[in-house]
């Protein structure tokens, strides 16, 4: 049996080689006539049952690992990163912070005062 390219549980593994195993056994001993036919459907029906399982778990860790990518990807999303050095001067609001219908995010202020920065499209807060 090849190495497969993910890690698979002992027992996984283990079963599908014994039923790996047995199905050839029952194979060349029904070819001899010492087993009957039966035995080796059955046999044939185990091996196919632990090879579907395996190729079941190897989805799964796949699966597990393209999530795990997504969530990396997500999470370096959620990092602010500014295209150029520069020095904070205010900080106008804290995390978590809300800022009341009608005023200004950045500047919290009302109506058209809004300190010498612009008021974004619809007037929606500052640019």
């Amino acid at each position: 049996m090849s190495p497969l390219p993910v890690p698979l549980s002992i027992q996984a593994k283990a079963e599908l080689e014994d039923a790996q195993l047995s199905y050839r056994r029952n194979e060349q001993l029904v070819a001899k006539g010492f087993v009957a036919q039966s035995t080796l459907d059955a046999s044939e029906a185990r091996y196919k049952g632990a090879k579907a399982a395996v190729a079941a778990q190897v989805a799964a860790i796949r699966a597990a690992e393209a999530a795990l990518e997504e969530a990396k990807v997500l999470v370096e999303y959620a990092n602010i990163r500014a295209p150029f050095d520069g020095v904070v001067l205010t900080k106008s609001a804290d995390i978590g912070t809300l800022s009341p219908a009608g005023r200004c995010g950045q500047c919290q202020s009302r109506g058209s005062d809004h300190g010498g920065h612009e008021l974004a499209p619809g007037g929606s807060g500052c640019l």
